[in-house]
């Protein structure tokens, strides 16, 4: 049994000066590590210095459990000359284990 780590990240955006638009997905992508400490290491560098607000979701139950992070920061593309924008990194890590099934 391997065990490893996956950070699941959706990447949402909205015009800076639009209050009336709301975020939308514009991208979404995982990346494996095996330790968890691999895993903490890269968020701490791809999103040091942004803000980050607990991402919560209910259990069956009906309470809130905390699953993620959301990182909110401004951002621009300077390579196609586009206007800036406001964007949400909505992140978690999930433990995986492969188990091999000889067939």
């Amino acid at each position: 049994m391997i065990k490893y780590y996956v950070i699941n990240i959706d990447e949402t955006a909205k015009p800076v000066g639009n209050s009336q638009e709301g975020f939308s997905i514009f991208n979404q992508y995982q990346e494996s590590f095996k330790t968890l400490q691999e895993a903490k290491d890269y968020l701490k560098e791809k999103y040091q210095g942004h803000k980050k607000q607990k991402m919560f979701c209910d259990d069956k139950e009906g309470n809130a459990k905390q699953i993620g992070w959301i990182y909110s920061f401004k951002n621009s593309d300077i390579s196609h000359d586009s206007k800036p924008w406001y964007q949400q990194d909505w992140v978690s890590i999930t433990e995986r284990q492969d188990i091999n099934i000889n067939i």
